[in-house]
């Protein structure tokens, strides 16, 4: 592979060797190719026409002219059974959308067909041209990510007996079979190269004015490398604490931020050893950590076999905003959890991107938390953490959501949700299920499931049945509920209010004795027809609860005694003990509106006057649920899932309500959103 760094052109050979499936149903007459490059051909590319970025292409058009890259077999050859190479023919298809102007993906006729067993030799001349970095890979000046560059044999499924190659679409990224690579690479002396696997020493000496690198590692599903003549390196070897093989990591970042490793090692150290504890050994010996330039930040938060790169390495990053905020470290994280969640595991992102994105979302949050705490920086005085921004940015696309996250294939989620149900949704139900269901449980749950389907392209399913094994029935019929259910959750408080009690007016009958109430004498007779169950002499608080998920024969409404927790440092208490001697009875009703998912409890909190905490745990199948309560102290407040367990919970700032709003509350919390928004678009342009 040789790379002309001034025209942005690579050319090269591949030699592909791959064994036919023994249970393939028939003899295999032609195989699918990937050319990614040719999304980044022309604005009309299905990748392009799908990419909702913010990308203006007539301003990327106005500073570079010709910004377009493309992958164009030159000549392709199959070795047939008497040994010799023989032209096979190629033709571009586009089986998702049909679009005439896509050819990132063409079909090759074998000359001879493949019976099942048997090995295919290709041989592939091709040229390509790297675009300017628009996302994913890209050169420009002196700096390359060569990404998604050569003709790259499409997946076949054991399952379900066939190629399922897609073409290249802008919400998703990549699937294919694992391979043993040994790549040779040709770039112009004083670049600086950085690639997948181990170096090796090379076939044959360079050429005059170039270096030739050669690359090799085994059991990976891609190949990427960089290069740049602005480029510094530093070699670092790690063991992780949870075993496997010590790992040198070589951290590649522009010339003057050498000083700004410190944090990628931080990081990418941290992350390795808490995913190797918590879900399984890191199998390779070498990672190469890329911090691209300014110029290349298209090419930041990208994941490769062993090779990732992370956000700019930049002196912006030493300014007084960013030298103390996690962010940046947090990208690497992320990036690092893909050697998991695509890279060993690789499950078909084209198909179930949230068994990549999702998954690996929750676990740079937990990895996150594991290595710098709870906080990963501070905007307008305010703590942010990896999990706020994450609800956050649910939240701002939660009225747009049309389906439920398993839904295949996953370039067609309604435009602009892709995010929600790749990342933020499937990434939220598991820390809701490791809040609920306890971390120990999850823990099994990853540790098991990638012990059994690492190397092995895992779907849903696989994952639902470890966690029904390892986890329980009522964990694994959570996470199915949560992955098929188009709604998002969102509890709220939908009225509450709090009012003297006072007697019925009109004729009733209490204990044998006929009561009449007038209008004038209904205060006076404050407690005539009061329940005694209000008066509280066995200690007990008594709830009336109407709930239509429990409706019966009993009837529609329960009464339900709850022992109360007191507070003795609420600052009311005092006053609600003085209206209780003068028998003043206060009557409290609450109406709470919930999402009315089968497996989804949550906790409710009444809190009283008198430092009462009555605390009740609503199984949330009804999507609605009334309190009402009379006792000798007012409500004060009503707290949904005041803990947090609920992480996926949508709207968190209408759990609650106060009989009397802390002061500058509604102030504060509009200035604490615009701040969350605006740094949860900083951070994750990064990778998305």
């Amino acid at each position: 592979m040789r790379l002309d760094p001034k025209s942005r052109a690579l050319e090269g050979t591949v030699h592909l060797r791959w064994r036919a499936p023994a249970s393939a149903p028939a003899p295999i007459r032609r195989v699918p190719l990937h050319l990614y490059l040719n999304a980044f051909a022309h604005e009309q590319t299905t990748w392009m026409r799908e990419s909702h970025r913010g990308f203006d292409i007539g301003e990327f058009l106005g500073r570079y002219p010709d910004p377009w890259g493309y992958s164009e077999p030159t000549a392709v050859r199959q070795r047939t059974r008497a040994g010799t190479l023989r032209a096979a023919m190629t033709y571009p298809i586009q089986p998702d959308d049909g679009n005439p102007l896509d050819r990132t993906l063409v079909e090759v006729m074998l000359v001879e067909p493949l019976a099942p067993g048997a090995t295919l030799e290709l041989v592939i001349d091709f040229k390509a041209r790297l675009p300017i970095p628009i996302a994913r890979t890209g050169g420009l000046d002196d700096y390359f990510l060569v990404a998604q560059w050569f003709p790259k044999l499409g997946a076949y499924d054991t399952r379900r007996q066939r190629f399922v190659a897609r073409q290249f679409h802008g919400p998703t990224e990549f699937f294919a079979d694992f391979a043993d690579y040994d790549v040779s690479i040709d770039v112009p002396s004083g670049f600086l190269v950085g690639a997948t696997g181990a170096r090796v020493t090379p076939r044959k000496k360079p050429a005059p004015g170039r270096r030739l690198l050669r690359y090799r590692q085994r059991a990976v599903h891609d190949f990427a490398w960089v290069t740049g003549s602005a480029l510094v390196a530093e070699r670092h070897a790690h063991r992780p604490a949870g075993g496997g093989p010590t790992v040198n990591v070589r951290y590649i970042v522009p010339r003057g931020t050498a000083h700004q490793v410190t944090r990628w090692r931080r990081a990418v150290e941290g992350g390795l050893d808490v995913l190797s504890r918590r879900v399984g050994p890191y199998p390779y010996a070498t990672l190469t950590v890329v911090a691209p330039p300014w110029r290349g930040r298209n090419t930041s938060g990208m994941e490769y076999p062993t090779l990732i790169t992370a956000i700019v390495g930049d002196d912006l990053l030493d300014s007084f905003l960013l030298a103390d905020n996690k962010v940046p470290e947090e990208v690497a994280i992320h990036e690092l959890g893909h050697q998991y969640f695509y890279g060993l595991l690789a499950s078909n992102e084209q198909v179930d991107a949230f068994l990549d994105e999702g998954f690996n979302s929750y676990w740079h949050v937990r990895t996150s938390l594991a290595v710098f705490g709870r906080e990963i920086g501070h905007v307008l005085g305010r703590s942010l953490s990896s999990l706020t921004r994450m609800q956050a940015g649910l939240s701002r696309r939660v009225g747009a959501i049309r389906e439920a996250v398993l839904r295949s294939p996953s370039n067609l989620f309604y435009p602009g949700t892709a995010v929600a149900h790749i990342y933020f949704r499937p990434a939220l139900t598991l820390r809701t299920a490791e809040r609920r269901f306890g971390r120990a449980a999850i823990d099994r749950v990853f540790s098991t499931y990638y012990a059994r389907y690492a190397f092995g392209h895992p779907k849903p399913e696989d994952f639902l049945a470890v966690a029904r094994e390892v986890g329980g029935e009522a964990l694994e019929a959570f996470l199915r509920e949560a992955f098929t259910r188009r709604d998002v959750p969102d509890f709220r408080v939908d009225a509450a209010k709090t009012a003297r009690w006072r007697s019925p007016r009109g004729r009733f009958v209490v204990g044998g004795t006929t009561h009449t109430i007038k209008t004038d004498d209904s205060r006076d007779k404050r407690d005539t027809g009061l329940d005694r169950r209000a008066r509280e002499k066995d200690g007990y608080v008594w709830v009336e609860v109407t709930d239509p998920g429990a409706v019966g024969l009993a009837g529609s409404v329960r009464w339900r005694r709850f022992k109360p927790r007191g507070d003795k440092r609420d600052s009311s208490r005092a006053a609600a003990k003085r209206e209780s001697r003068a028998r003043r009875y206060y009557e409290s009703v609450v109406r709470l509106i919930g999402p009315g998912w089968k497996h989804l409890p949550v906790s409710v909190e009444l809190r009283f006057d008198d430092g009462a905490r009555v605390h009740d745990l609503w199984d949330g199948r009804a999507t609605w649920r009334a309190y009402r309560v009379v006792r000798a102290a007012r409500l004060a407040e009503v707290r949904i899932d005041r803990a947090g367990d609920i992480a996926l919970d949508v709207d968190r700032t209408n759990n609650g309500w106060r009989r009397v709003p802390e002061r500058g509350l509604k102030r504060d919390l509009g200035l604490w959103s615009t701040a969350i928004g605006q740094w949860l678009m900083t951070a994750l342009g990064a990778w998305l």
